[in-house]
């Protein structure tokens, strides 16, 4: 029986035979290869690199938009603001509508139009707005929404302790979507309203990491996050008192910080407030002012039942428009919402539902940590308030851009009905599930096809005044506005016929208009320009007079009356007329040059050479440089040849072929 035996292996011995093995040599240097680290990218940076594409992604058709609105007041028309980058200390130092005309009740809103004269520098054009490159304006409103959106997201992330991003992003995605933003994204004007939340939600980031680990520098940056977003736009004042809920009860760890958070929150307040009254108070716009009955009719409610029942009403508007956005209007001056009493069931569930969302919040603010609903209620209501015309009346009844805070609050509340009903998890991976998918998703496609459709409404004013028109046939506002765009095509336009159609349109929409509220100055003075464009001046004399009698500073109407009297070579009544815009608006120059030809034929020579010269310093380029050779030629009816001939140099300076 054979035994096995464990043995080592012995090499064999070399043969004699065999040729030498070449002697290889190990290189020293040589290291032994490892692989390399891959770079992981954290999910959240995906997420927000997400929410950022799909935001700028969602408004990139708003590219191509001109002006609208109030984008004439505060760019296109701004004396201020089209003198570039040397003229932001001015705007940090002067009411915000100065550069377009002073008011006796302006605001301080500086940032953004420093932003906008950053702009013009290179996207504008100083001698011809129509040349301003627009889409250099929507590009950076875009951008900075898409900042919004992130911003939103990480602190919604950390306002529940990391715990729930599922929700931060659902609530930041719907956010990124909702149609009742396209007012603030799509009007270049709204950029304060987008800087104000920008720089809000920066600064509340900044405060959440301060209150985890206390480092002094988050907390100076946080402060001046704070007041650049007031500096934006008034709107953050509610932060006041959402601050101090934050962090006690939210993000709640270290009372002390939370007590120099809120000391330091009410500071930046204080020190604003002070800023601006003394600016405000520096131009004397600061002046208490009547609010105009046709931007907000409740100043003019039949009783104060119907005016409290209306405002209920609206605010259940708000709270509709929130969930079903539709339709959007640009607008909501009267009629767009009839006046209404307590026996309107809408008013009652109007009511009910917000009685119900503020026991709802003290129910589970007491019985909840770090609730996702109560937050998104308290949030709403405290944004919402400031707009709510309740107690304080405010320029508008109600506004889609009022909504740009307080929609945090509902879309919060969103994501929180998706988390607890249907994904009934708080982990990100829920958002894969079906159940999820089939929920979620539908919301935000809806919302972001109304939103791209509607989009397309805020590319030129004509368009938006056309579209919102047919929605809200009764709106007085709408209808002198389609109008006004409808007189400027009128103008443009070769076709006979079209012109036709045209004015016949202008003139329908007005007469209802003006069947609804008959003493509407502007829907007058625009159908009195209807009137004079078919050369019908008695007609367009009786409406524009009629347009100053209701409004003694419709300075338009005097205007165009002074044209039609001297077109009808009544030169004593135009002179009156142009004097009159004149008292109104000191440098409107085309007034004070013709009223320097009324004073001419009226034989008032001394009279008409101080208008002339007035309008050389205000507009010497206007209608070609004429008031340089209608000086010269006045003094030389005068018999001062001397003045005559060095103003005649001036004028052949400009027309080579002037000869007195």
């Amino acid at each position: 029986m054979s035994q096995k035996h464990n043995r080592k292996p012995h090499p064999h011995p070399a043969s004699t035979h065999a040729q030498p093995k070449k002697e290889v040599k190990q290189p020293s240097a040589v290291k032994p290869e490892r692989n390399k680290p891959k770079v992981v990218i954290p999910i959240m940076v995906w997420l927000c690199l997400f929410l950022g594409v799909f935001s700028f992604s969602l408004y990139y058709n708003t590219l191509p938009g001109t002006y609208v609105l109030d984008d004439v007041m505060v760019i296109k028309e701004n004396k201020i603001v089209r003198n570039g980058i040397s003229a932001i200390p001015q705007l940090f130092a002067t009411p915000h509508l100065l550069g377009y005309m002073k008011l006796g009740n302006d605001t301080y809103r500086p940032t953004s139009l420093a932003l906008y004269a950053a702009i013009f520098q290179f996207a504008g054009d100083r001698d011809n707005p129509a040349n301003d490159n627009t889409s250099y304006f929507h590009f950076f409103n875009i951008l900075v929404f898409a900042g919004c959106v992130v911003l939103l997201f990480l602190f919604l992330h950390k306002l529940f302790h990391k715990e729930r991003p599922a929700l931060a992003f659902m609530a930041a995605l719907i956010f990124a979507a909702h149609p009742l933003h396209t007012e603030v994204v799509s009007n270049i004007k709204s950029m304060d309203e987008l800087l104000c939340f920008f720089f809000a939600f920066f600064s509340l980031n900044l405060l959440a990491d301060y209150m985890k680990n206390g480092k002094l520098l988050l907390l100076i940056s946080s402060v001046a996050m704070l007041f650049l977003s007031y500096m934006s736009k008034e709107t953050v004042i509610a932060f006041l008192f959402i601050i101090p809920f934050i962090f006690y009860f939210f993000i709640n760890e270290n009372k002390s910080r939370a007590l120099i958070i809120s000391i330091a929150s009410t500071l930046v307040a204080v020190v604003f407030l002070g800023l601006r009254w003394a600016i405000l108070t520096e131009y004397k716009a600061n002046v208490h002012s009547n609010i105009n009955f046709v931007d907000n009719f409740l100043v003019r409610s039949p009783t104060p039942v119907s005016r409290l029942a209306t405002e209920i009403l609206i605010l259940g508007k708000y709270l509709w428009l929130h969930l079903i956005p539709n339709p959007l209007i640009s607008d909501y001056s009267f009629r767009s919402i009839e006046y209404t009493y307590f026996s309107n069931i809408f008013v009652i569930l109007s009511l009910l539902v917000y009685l119900g969302l503020i026991a709802l919040a003290v129910y589970r603010l007491m019985k909840v940590k770090s609730d996702p609903l109560v937050f998104g209620i308290v949030f709403y209501l405290a944004t919402l308030a400031l707009f709510s015309n309740i107690p304080v009346t405010i320029g508008s009844a109600l506004a889609e851009r009022f909504t740009f805070f307080c929609s945090v609050g509902i879309c919060v509340a969103l994501a929180f009905v998706i988390e607890q009903f249907v994904a009934r998890s708080r982990d990100l991976a829920v958002l894969k599930t079906p159940k999820v998918l089939a929920c979620f998703v539908p919301v935000v496609l809806i919302y972001s096809m109304i939103t791209y459709n509607r989009n397309f409404d805020w590319l030129s004013d004509f368009a938006l005044y056309k579209a919102d028109l047919a929605k809200s046939p009764n709106n007085i506002r709408l209808a002198y506005d389609y109008s006004n765009e409808l007189e400027k095509a009128y103008e443009a336009e070769a076709n006979p016929a079209k012109k036709r159609e045209m004015i016949n349109e202008s003139m329908s929409t007005l007469r209802k208009a003006l069947a609804i509220h008959p003493y509407y100055s502007d829907a007058h003075f625009e159908i009195g320009v209807d009137f004079f464009n078919q050369q019908m001046f008695d007609s367009a004399i009786v409406h524009f007079k009629r347009a100053i009698e209701l409004n003694p500073r419709q300075s338009n109407a005097m205007f165009n009356l002074a044209v039609v009297y001297m077109k009808q070579n009544n030169y004593s009544e135009s002179q009156l007329y142009y004097h009159k815009t004149i008292e109104v608006n000191p440098d409107r120059f085309p007034a004070i040059f013709n009223e320097g030809v009324c004073y001419y034929y009226l034989q008032k020579y001394d009279s008409a050479i101080y208008d002339f010269k007035k309008t050389i310093v205000l507009a010497p380029n206007y209608y070609n440089y004429k008031s340089f050779s209608y000086t010269a030629i006045i003094y030389k009816a005068i018999g001062q040849t001397d003045s005559a001939r060095r103003y005649e140099e001036l004028a052949r300076a400009h027309d080579k072929t002037f000869k007195l």
